[in-house]
This record gives C-alpha cells, sequence and structure tokens, in this order.
C-alpha cells in the first residue's frame, strides 16, 4: 500500500505506518465483527424452537379418528384399519392433512406385531410387505415397487435386499430385478461389498453381480467387517480378506469381528485380542471380553469389570459388577447394583446411584431411579429430574416423555414443550408429530 509523505510523517507519530498484509487483517476483522452483529440480530428474531411448537399447536386441525393406528411415515402418514374377521389389515397412504388418500394396501395381519412397525421400517425408500403369505415392496407413499410374490424377505443393504422363494434365496434391486439368481440356501445382508452365501451347509461370498468370489467352503462365515470376515473350519475360526486369503488360520474358538483394528478371540476358556496380521497383541487371559470403542474394551477377571488400552494396560482396574462400553468419553458402571459414568481415567464423573443408565448421546443419558426417568448431563447434572414413567432418546432438540400413559415432549433443558396430556404421539419426522387424544387425532407441523 502507498504511504504519502504526509501520512508517514502522521503515521511516524503514532508508530504506526499500515502495510498490505496489516489493512487485509483489519477489514477481515471488521468483515467478520459485522456478520457476528447480524448472526446475534437474526438469532434474536428468529423463534425458538418452543415457540415454532406453540405457534404450531395453535395451527393443529382436529379431526375424528378413523384409523386403529396412525404412523408418521415423515413424507406421509399411515392410517391402519383392523377388521377381526378378516385376515388383512388396510393401510391408507395420506398426507398431513389426514384427509386426502396418496394410495392404499392391504396387508397381512401379523406384520402389525412386528416391532418392524413401529417405525415402518421406512429408514429406507421401500420395505418389504406381506400379503397372503407373499412379500412384496411398497415406497412410503404406498406405491408397489415390487409385486408380492416371495415366502419371506428382507430390507435393502448396498441396494440389493435377500429374497426367498421355494426354500431359495438371492438378491433382488429397488427395481425388482433377481440381480442373483434364487439359488442359494440361506444368505445374508451385504457388507462393504460382499454377501455371505450358503450353499450345500458350507459358507462363501458373492460379489452384487453374484459372482462367487469366495467358493463356498465353510462352516460359518458371517460379514465383512473393517475389510476382514471371520470364518469357521473344522470347528476353529480365523479370518480371510476379500480375495479370500486366509490372513489369519483358524485355530481360534471363537472370534468376533474388528473393532477399531483389534478383534476378540478365544482360546479354551480365556479370551484375548488379535491384530489384522494374526498377532496377539493381548493374550487369551481375561474371562470375557467386549469389543474396542473409543480406544478402551471391558474385560472381566475374577467376575469384576475393567477397561484396557490396546496395549494391554488394565487402565481401569477390573472392580465393577457391570459396565457398559465407552460412548463419548464416558461408560455407565454398576457398583452395589447402582449406576454412574467414569471417564476413561477411571474417574467417577457420576457417582453410583441410579438403578439403571444408558450410554451418552449428544451429551445427554438416560437415567432410572425409583422406577421414573430423566437425563443428566456429562457433569451429572440432572437436566431433567428422573420423574417420567419412561423416556426416548432426543431427536432435533425433543425427546418424547411417558406419564401415566400420555405423552409429551420436553426439550433439551428439560421444559415440557408439549406437555404429556396425549394417548399417543409418534416420533417427530420431517418436523411433523401425530397426537391423538380420547377419538381425535391431528398433526403437528413445525415450521
Amino acid at each position: 500500500m502507498y504511504c504519502s509523505k504526509y501520512q508517514k510523517k502522521r503515521n511516524e507519530r503514532q508508530n504506526f505506518c499500515p502495510n498490505n498484509k496489516t489493512v487485509i487483517i483489519f477489514f477481515a476483522i471488521t468483515i467478520l465483527a459485522s456478520f457476528i452483529l447480524q448472526t446475534k440480530s437474526a438469532s434474536a428474531d428468529s423463534p425458538s424452537l418452543a415457540e415454532k411448537i406453540e405457534k404450531a399447536k395453535k395451527n393443529i386441525v382436529w379431526i375424528d379418528k378413523k384409523y386403529d393406528t396412525y404412523l408418521n411415515l415423515g413424507e406421509t402418514i399411515v392410517g391402519v384399519l383392523k377388521d377381526e374377521n378378516i385376515k388383512h389389515v388396510r393401510l391408507d397412504f395420506m398426507d398431513n392433512n389426514l384427509k386426502t388418500i396418496i394410495n392404499y394396501k392391504y396387508a397381512d395381519k401379523e406384520f402389525l406385531i412386528s416391532d418392524f412397525i413401529d417405525d415402518w421400517g421406512f429408514l429406507q425408500d421401500s420395505v418389504p410387505v406381506p400379503k397372503d403369505n407373499k412379500y412384496g415392496y411398497i415406497d412410503k407413499t404406498g406405491k408397489e415397487i415390487v409385486k408380492p410374490k416371495y415366502d419371506d424377505a428382507y430390507e435393502f443393504s448396498e441396494g440389493l435386499a435377500r429374497v426367498q422363494k421355494d426354500d431359495k434365496w438371492g438378491f433382488i434391486d429397488k427395481t425388482g430385478k433377481e440381480i442373483i439368481s434364487l439359488k442359494y440356501d440361506y444368505e445374508l445382508d451385504f457388507s462393504e461389498g460382499l454377501a455371505a452365501v450358503q450353499k450345500d451347509n458350507k459358507w462363501g461370498f458373492v460379489d452384487k453381480t453374484g459372482k462367487e468370489i469366495i467358493k463356498p467352503m465353510y462352516e460359518r462365515a458371517p460379514n465383512f467387517c473393517e475389510g476382514l470376515a471371520r470364518v469357521q473350519k473344522d470347528y476353529k475360526w480365523g479370518f480371510i480378506d476379500k480375495t479370500g486369503k486366509e490372513i489369519i488360520k483358524p485355530k481360534y474358538d471363537y472370534a468376533f469381528d474388528f473393532s477399531e483394528g483389534l478383534a476378540t478371540v478365544q482360546k479354551g476358556d480365556k479370551w484375548g485380542f488379535i491384530d489384522k496380521t494374526g498377532k496377539e497383541i493381548i493374550k487369551p487371559q481375561y474371562q470375557i471380553t467386549s469389543s474396542f470403542s473409543e480406544g478402551l474394551a471391558a474385560i472381566q477377571k475374577n467376575e469384576k469389570w475393567g477397561f484396557i488400552d490396546k496395549t494391554g494396560k488394565e487402565v481401569i482396574g477390573a472392580k465393577y459388577e457391570i459396565v457398559h462400553e465407552f460412548s463419548e468419553g464416558f461408560a455407565a458402571i454398576s457398583v452395589n447394583k447402582k449406576y454412574g459414568f467414569i471417564d476413561k481415567t477411571g474417574k467417577e464423573i457420576i457417582s453410583p446411584k441410579y438403578y439403571f443408565a444408558y450410554e451418552f448421546s449428544d451429551g445427554l443419558a438416560k437415567v432410572q431411579k425409583d422406577e421414573k426417568w430423566g437425563f443428566v448431563n456429562k457433569n451429572g447434572k440432572e437436566i431433567v429430574p428422573p420423574k417420567y414413567d419412561f423416556v426416548y432418546k432426543f431427536s432435533k432438540g425433543l425427546a418424547r416423555v411417558m406419564n401415566d400413559y400420555k405423552y409429551g415432549f420436553i426439550d433439551e433443558n428439560g421444559k415440557e414443550i408439549i406437555k404429556p396430556i396425549y394417548d399417543k404421539a409418534s416420533n417427530l419426522k420431517n418436523n411433523m408429530i401425530i397426537l391423538e387424544k380420547g377419538n381425535k387425532v391431528g398433526v403437528l407441523i413445525i415450521k
């Protein structure tokens, strides 16, 4: 940057003469400050989640219940009509006003018994639905993707789904085309590009074209994990790579999948860990072990549990009755039948005082005390004191809660955004919640 003589004299008195770098930094700071102020202003103007929900509650249109069950698919709502005198249930696919029926389908009544129906399994674009004991596939709008013709069917995994017909298994794609012909006695989902298949009581692996990359030759062969698959041969377990090469010869009495580079293996009645070359990093010496999670694995010794690191060092001594794996830097532990939490040094961050506890997720953990449930944060503060009959996981800042078989929602501060006064409340999906009360049903849409 050019400085005139006058500017130089003035700046010399101030012991300052800006150069290009200084000017750039100055303008960058100015722009950043302006952006922060604008962001704060915008944040102050934008409504909070609680305010959005309060507004949404006022806009709910309540109508008479027409269906036995309402299912929230996010994009659509399914109304389920049951009839004890027939073997089918009718599934009406509607938009969020609960009036316009987009599509309808019939399914076997037993379909609704499955836990799968709670969330409809619609984590994917299409799911298997049975009618007259034959499975086909439909999407979230009820559109039939594959006609019911299979004796059994599973959800899609890596783009393909396993299906069964006349006691033989194969794979279809999302258009219903049989990519891998139905010729196997059994099979597992695709994982890391390969699927385990069984033929004549032997297991091997196929790729997504149906090519048998590894001929069926093993007694058991679960799927690939971290590039290797555990296989059983002559009642011993080892590991193969994706070419079929035996990286670790079958010599162990049992083995689990690799996790964080190490696999749990059993010799006799003792457990230890091997790496992907087969080297026994931690000799089999423990009663039971878990897989590694966040760099630590649970081990049992003398009927007590502790944790080791990947060198085999006992970072946390075996002194607990029960331990859970580490999640977000903390693990739930049990002492004298009470649960608390420790960090990775073994320090008790939350003293054992709960009847039960789940792992941390998004900074909060579910805890139970005196038959009531609540949430604690990582400082041990009860953000939501145990006062509910049950609580569900947080999703997008909300958690469903239940008291006296009435449902509502709380925010991450424990505030009851939707009081538990409803007979039923769906999960939050696509900013939509279905609420049922008495003989009325309505849809809360957060905008």
